[in-house]
């Protein structure tokens, strides 16, 4: 790993980079080009290159066959990165705040409204969490309409900056919104943006030291969207850990053996944290023998504890959620375990309408159905524009800094993701399931022929996620026999 992380760097020189570098850090810098020697990193697996000034990327980064994810919010971009997009290994993009697709973003951030009533933040000094753009704290909102309702328990995330690792705030707020509206059950419900911030905050120590946290960020400004009111998730618990040193881009799971599949970088992740213990598992946990045809990254010695009935309902969630998002036109860029909630025992969540409904009896004891949020939208960025939304607002179109077919690649890029958290998943079933049955091998069977189509490494031939859903759902149906 090699970083050069806010060095306040104006040139990378030429042939400037060992070969054996896997994971290449270039952050808030101020690089308007990179040189066309990068392509010679034939072992390059991931590139963080966001708050630069890129207009255009070096084409040889074609060569870079291993590249598995890359960061590229907050530069110049004029177009799409075509070079990126045919890569096989490729599966996180994040692309937020470019020129490219400014007017989309800038369309979906006029629609997000502000939170209806006023927001209350209950524990300044006690926030439920952090990530790259800020931190998260439970609250209330009131409806100043109705002077009798009663406030509604929410989760107040505010910005820390104007500018972080993931582009700028109020994109994510639009992506957030515009999701959040929707009718999906699998994505976080969004009530609007936060307009000032909340009494609380005013000079919280917390606050400020997130600001702190980044050192190229600077005061978010009096004119920016300070924060999102948000759907609180109370209870509910990742399915994974970020990425470790050794995992690079693959997420770590609770129990996993320490071992990955050869791998001589790893680093921190984009957000910080433990695996978290999953429910639908079965007591007992025993070791997979090493793999031979692992990925980089894949643990060899992965926690086989979950069961059919749960991963295919974790899978059915993800899968609903992120065909929507593509509808929407909009890309996660985070496609991991981590960003993934699982649904605590008990709980409510949202049907097809959007209305809360309580879990079910099979639910009582735990999640074993693996219902679940995508959560997480500080990567996403707009790529299209909706059928609807072109009707509405003609003087922007999908043809601005889109060549033919773009679009649907950049599905299909975020599809090889999915693959591998279906990989994951499949390879922590509990030994000791109902192996012989018919209807289990055949699920099992149609599982991993999807693993095997989203991988494909000719980025066009995997499925869209309107086909990855349908599969999904099949095999839920077959496996509830």
């Amino acid at each position: 790993m090699l970083s050069f992380k806010a060095n306040r760097l104006h040139t990378v020189p030429s042939n400037s980079l060992a070969p054996s570098v896997q994971w290449l850090i270039l952050s808030d810098n101020r690089l308007r080009t990179l040189p066309e020697s990068l392509g010679h990193l034939r072992g390059l697996r991931k590139l963080m290159l966001a708050g630069n000034r890129l207009e255009c990327l070096p084409k040889s980064l074609s060569n870079c066959v291993h590249l598995e994810l890359v960061r590229l919010a907050d530069n110049n971009l004029t177009a799409l990165p075509m070079e990126l997009l045919s890569l096989p290994k490729l599966g996180w993009i994040a692309l937020a705040s470019n020129g490219f697709n400014r007017a989309l973003a800038a369309r979906a951030r006029a629609l997000v409204p502000t939170a209806p009533g006023t927001v209350t933040v209950l524990d300044a000094e006690k926030p439920l969490g952090r990530g790259a753009s800020g931190v998260v704290y439970r609250g209330s909102l009131k409806d100043n309409q109705r002077s009798a309702a009663v406030p509604k328990a929410v989760a107040v995330k505010v910005f820390a900056a104007s500018k972080t690792s993931d582009g700028d705030p109020a994109d994510e707020a639009a992506a957030t919104g515009l999701a959040g509206a929707s009718s999906c059950p699998h994505l976080m419900q969004s009530y609007g943006k936060l307009p000032s911030l909340p009494q609380a905050l005013a000079s919280t120590t917390d606050t400020a030291a997130a600001a702190a946290s980044n050192p190229s960020a600077v005061t978010v400004a009096d004119d920016k969207i300070k924060g999102l009111v948000l759907e609180l998730l109370d209870g509910y618990t990742a399915l994974a850990g970020p990425p470790s040193f050794a995992s690079v881009t693959r997420d770590v799971f609770v129990g996993d053996g320490a071992d990955v599949a050869p791998s001589s970088t790893g680093g921190d992740s984009r957000n910080s944290g433990s695996p978290c213990s999953v429910t639908g598992v079965v007591n007992d946990v025993s070791q997979a023998s090493p793999d031979d045809d692992l990925w980089p990254g894949e643990a060899l010695s992965p926690a086989r504890v979950l069961t059919l009935k749960f991963a295919v309902g974790v899978l059915r969630s993800v899968s609903a959620a992120l065909a929507e998002l593509h509808a929407l036109g909009l890309s996660h860029g985070d496609v991991y375990g981590h960003n993934i909630l699982l649904r605590p025992p008990l709980a409510t969540s949202r049907d097809g309408a959007g209305t809360k409904v309580a879990a079910n009896d099979s639910s009582a004891a735990a999640n074993e159905d693996g219902w679940a949020v995508l959560s997480d939208l500080g990567a996403a960025f707009f790529y299209k524009t909706t059928p609807q939304a072109q009707a509405d607002s003609a003087q922007i179109g999908n043809s601005e800094g889109f060549e033919e077919g773009a679009a649907s690649l950049l599905e299909r890029v975020e599809v090889l993701a999915f693959g591998h958290l279906t990989a994951e998943l499949l390879a922590r079933l509990h030994p000791d399931q109902p192996t012989s049955a018919p209807h289990f091998t055949s699920a099992i069977a149609s599982l991993q022929e999807l693993v095997a189509d989203c991988r494909e490494p000719a980025v066009s031939a995997r499925p869209n996620f309107t086909e990855v859903h349908r599969r999904i759902f099949a095999v839920g149906e077959r496996g509830a026999q």
